[in-house]
């Protein structure tokens, strides 16, 4: 059930289906307003965090931008699970440690 939008400039454009009409699990909700309340306080609230049965969490525009507009600038974001014991989880831990400017 794909719909569209009125965008900005007064044209309509393509947008994800209406996640509010699907179930999301309360873990992924959870994630995807810690997303949210990030994206308010970083970046303006120019992007927003949803989730769908078939994509899963996506990152979606929350308005219409121009080709060659810059959403938003950030360093990559290095999650992972923490596994004590694990040679490559051990090796990271030790890169941290040596470039704690860079993560």
């Amino acid at each position: 059930h794909f719909g569209s939008r009125l965008n900005l400039a007064g044209t309509r454009s393509e947008v994800m289906p209406d996640i509010e009409k699907e179930t999301i699990p309360p873990k992924i909700a959870e994630e995807c307003n810690f997303v949210n309340e990030y994206c308010r306080a970083k970046h303006r609230s120019v992007v927003g965090c949803s989730w769908t049965q078939t994509k899963g969490r996506v990152l979606m525009a929350q308005s219409a931008f121009k080709q060659g507009d810059v959403i938003f600038r950030e360093p990559p974001l290095h999650i992972v699970a923490e596994s004590k014991g694990n040679t490559a989880f051990d090796r990271l831990k030790e890169l941290c440690k040596e470039h704690s400017q860079v993560f």
